[in-house]
């Protein structure tokens, strides 16, 4: 197994890879999403690597992705998933990464 560190631009030449990773890991319970969120998943992932500090690291074995980890820089105050955009209280005034998706198939 190889691993190595992508930064958006790198990391946007894995569109198609990254779409068959996910549709392989999330087609499984107990997410058992579809071809509607996969689509999803591509559109935000296009986008995301355009993101200051979007850094990817990449599992390969005989040059297929069986895994990957992203995320990006987020600026102090900003957060997701909050219908404030408010981050927690732990989360106030600190510069960090955000890890948005892991995802690995089996290797057998």
């Amino acid at each position: 197994m190889r691993y190595e560190v992508l930064n958006g631009s790198r990391a946007g030449g894995l569109l198609d890879a990254m779409r068959d990773l996910y549709a392989d890991v999330y087609a499984e319970p107990p997410y058992c999403e579809g071809e509607e969120h996969v689509n999803q998943f591509v559109e935000h992932f296009a986008d995301e690597v355009n993101r200051p500090g979007f850094t990817l690291v990449e599992a390969t074995e005989d040059q297929s992705l069986i895994g990957a980890v992203y995320g990006w820089t987020m600026a102090p105050g900003k957060w997701f998933g909050s219908p404030t955009g408010e981050p927690p209280a732990h989360g106030h005034g600190k510069v960090g990464p955000s890890v948005f998706m892991q995802a690995a198939t089996p290797v057998v």
